[in-house]
């Protein structure tokens, strides 16, 4: 399920208003801690177009998560989320 799947869906709004910040700092934090390794950020649903920067990220998360490793149905459906397509082709 999504609850245990290791992604988080928080609002980063409703973070900010728990913190008593705004959501830029917010999202500044979630940056630093992808940038230092702590996090990944999940790319877009299948089928919505990348800015450049998702890009680095999706690039980023393959490297760390992927790289020199066969793809399993488990890292699929972490990729891509349980909600798309991409992974049919393994479920099989």
């Amino acid at each position: 399920s999504e609850k245990n799947s290791g992604w988080c869906r928080r609002s980063q709004v409703k973070m900010a208003a728990e913190l008593g910040c705004g959501r830029s700092s917010v999202q500044r934090a979630v940056d630093n801690l992808v940038t230092a390794g702590y996090l990944m950020k999940r790319p877009p649903p299948w089928g919505v177009p990348l800015y450049p920067d998702e890009i680095e990220a999706v690039v980023g998360w393959v490297q760390l998560a992927l790289q020199g490793k066969e793809m399993s149905l488990e890292h699929c459906l972490r990729y891509y989320g349980p909600e798309s397509r991409g992974c049919d082709r393994l479920k099989k």
